[in-house]
């Protein structure tokens, strides 16, 4: 929207002196006459039909003297600070384009403003080209898959989600996810969990040097991580996967007692996250 520019001197501006008693309505008039002319977009011509809806001084009296907006706009004229137009219908404010835009400079502003939220977006950030592409969207612009995904909240799986999660393996990964409470202990995630505990200890019975070592369980996990369809194991992770390791590795078994140890870490953590999970449940 267009602002007026008015000098902080202007309440002393010697021509609202030479108006007297009239000053302060004269000026109150004379920045209400800029306002409606900035707004309509005039050039600051101010037709004398529109005078007395720019200010009303009903009731007003000056020196004993009852007023009008005419009368105050004609005391403007005579001071200078608005002038009659040639045709005698209208006032123009005296050099009004010396500090107020005129408008053709408001509306190609608007214009740039137009052009700038079409290439730059509601945001005000820069989206890209103005190109189209070959599938008739903007070239260049990015955007963000609806909805976001949430670590925090997961899709529910469904029979083909969770066909689809089976094909592609488990999600390996050699630091805790962390992106659920459970996970936190994990090194390697999928059907079984891998706990962190025990990927560390079969990468030192592995031996050799360690991203050799870390390949190789990583690919061991991928390899016994039992599908859904495999049904229940019996066991809890720990157990799985001691017992699974043994059975291809017989001549390097853990270290009992760790994993021991580790085991009751374990059961506390998934003590916890169950007791969190049951009181956040509505």
């Amino acid at each position: 929207m267009p602002w007026v520019r008015v000098d902080d001197h202007f309440p002393d501006h010697h021509k609202l002196a030479e108006l007297g008693d009239l000053a302060p309505l004269g000026g109150w008039l004379a920045l209400c006459g800029l306002a409606w002319c900035n707004r309509q977009l005039t050039d600051g011509r101010i037709p004398k039909a529109q005078v007395h809806r720019l200010a009303s001084f009903r009731h007003v009296a000056v020196a004993g003297t009852t007023v009008d907006a005419e009368a105050v706009a004609e005391a403007l004229v005579r001071v200078g600070l608005w002038d009659v137009t040639a045709d005698g219908r209208a006032y123009q404010i005296h050099d009004y384009h010396h500090y107020q835009p005129s408008k053709a400079e408001v509306l190609a502003e608007r214009a740039r403003n137009a052009a700038r939220k079409r290439r730059d977006g509601p945001t005000g950030r820069y989206m890209g080209s103005t190109a189209v592409g070959t599938d008739g969207t903007p070239a260049g612009t990015w955007t963000r898959p609806v909805p976001v995904p949430d670590p925090k909240y997961p899709v529910p799986k469904t029979p083909d989600t969770q066909a689809a999660a089976d094909a592609a393996g488990p999600r390996v990964a050699t630091t805790p996810l962390g992106a659920r409470r459970e996970h936190l202990s994990h090194a390697c995630c999928g059907r079984v969990c891998l706990p962190a505990v025990l990927y560390t200890e079969f990468v030192r019975l592995h031996g050799g040097d360690e991203p050799t070592a870390r390949a190789y369980v990583s690919a061991f996990f991928k390899a016994h991580d039992p599908p859904a369809s495999a049904g229940p194991i019996g066991d809890d992770a720990f157990t799985f996967w001691r017992r699974t390791w043994a059975a291809h590795h017989p001549s390097v078994a853990p270290d009992a007692r760790t994993i021991t140890q580790a085991q009751r870490r374990h059961a506390g953590a998934a003590a916890e996250a169950a007791f969190l999970a049951a009181k956040d449940a509505p």
